[in-house]
């Protein structure tokens, strides 16, 4: 709407052909193969982090996701570049109120990409959408859990799994509004109804989605709207859903199995023998020790179920007893402190943040090596 609104409202027929072809590829053929590909891309990583938990919180020297996003960027770069050639052109025709490519052998040629884009996309997120759900459904089997855990998560990950679908659905609809069922009818309210009203209203359906499943988008959406959330001691049973299978698409096979509960319970009662490891399950805890705490306290938000939080735990507890007293480590199980990971919008585990005079003041996502394990103390005793 940058672009029309304003010619609209001038209400002139003459249109700079220069900024029109300009945005035209960039809001055109370049943002319409982003929003596709972008989204291919979030289905993947989740795909991804299910089924390769080790290889997802591995800390690599160049993030794979920002390499993809070049990959992304440089496909929807080409083809906005090919949309500059006469006759390839994406523009906003006054007389028709809408958006569409010039009636040319290039640019109908262009617009069938850019179909075919979309419904390839469509059809490998939604493969890949079932695909994760299996995963999740199959390792869900393997692990010892209670009817009441399992029933919370299967609820999750079809939570989940239906946000995926309707996104898709919507992102398939509006693109085959605006390149084919458009083209159905030539009443100007028809083909701008098919057009900008489409356009504008999946786009708010979708991110009126996100902010009904997100928490960390519902909370600032609230405040936008003023209002307050209700505060209570106990996490609701929604709460805790929305806490409990935010953390599914990094479920891993858990060491448990190899640990009796007694054997577990001896090395916890070893590791926090020196009293610079303690676990925080409330609120009025995390605010009394780590909030209020004197010297920093690194907080560990982890869960018994994840693999890269049973390889990170051990080793984040050996330097901290090293420090001896220098920093606390603070231990919370999200699965029973869900109030507090909702607070800081934790969405992934493990996830390390740093507070220091009550304020926090660093963090990190994943499993780090040694080396950098001891930058991230150093930094926060500096």
């Amino acid at each position: 709407m940058i672009w029309p609104t304003p010619v609209i409202y001038l209400n002139s027929y003459y249109l700079p052909p220069v900024f029109n072809v300009l945005f035209g590829q960039v809001l055109g053929w370049f943002a319409g193969i982003m929003a596709g590909l972008s989204q291919l891309l979030l289905t993947s990583n989740r795909a991804f982090a299910v089924y390769f938990p080790g290889h997802f919180s591995k800390h690599y020297k160049h993030n794979p996701t920002n390499i993809a996003i070049c990959v992304v960027v440089a496909i929807a770069t080409l083809i906005g570049v090919g949309g500059n050639k006469d006759g390839c052109h994406f523009l906003f025709r006054l007389e028709l109120l809408s958006w569409a490519p010039e009636d040319f052998p290039c640019a109908r040629t262009l617009s069938n990409i850019f179909v075919y884009v979309v419904l390839f996309v469509s059809f490998i997120s939604n493969m890949l959408n079932i695909a994760t759900l299996m995963k999740l459904i199959t390792d869900s089997a393997r692990l010892s859990l209670s009817r009441v855990e399992h029933n919370r998560r299967s609820s999750r990950r079809r939570v989940m799994f239906i946000q995926n679908v309707f996104q898709e659905f919507l992102m398939l609809i509006d693109n085959l509004n605006r390149t084919l069922v458009f083209r159905l009818f030539d009443a100007y309210w028809f083909q701008f109804c098919c057009s900008c009203i489409s356009m504008v209203l999946t786009r708010f359906l979708e991110g009126l989605v996100m902010v009904f499943v997100n928490d960390r988008m519902r909370v600032p959406a609230k405040r936008l709207l003023r209002i307050q959330r209700a505060k209570s001691a106990n996490i609701t049973t929604m709460q805790k859903l929305s806490t409990l299978f935010r953390f599914g698409s990094r479920l891993t096979e858990t060491a448990a199995r190899f640990q009796k509960p007694s054997m577990m319970n001896f090395a916890q009662a070893a590791r926090y023998s020196s009293g610079y490891i303690f676990d925080v399950d409330t609120a009025e805890d995390f605010s009394e020790k780590v909030i209020n705490s004197d010297v920093p306290v690194i907080a560990d938000f982890h869960a018994e179920w994840c693999g890269p939080c049973q390889a990170l735990g051990p080793r984040l507890e050996e330097k901290i007893n090293g420090r001896n007293g220098q920093v606390l480590l603070a231990k919370i199980n999200v699965d029973n402190a869900g109030e507090i990971a909702m607070d800081y919008g934790i969405t992934a585990v493990p996830t390390i943040f740093a507070f220091k005079n009550g304020e926090k003041i660093g963090g990190f996502s994943g499993v780090l090596d040694d080396e950098q394990l001891d930058e991230f103390l150093d930094q926060v005793t500096a």
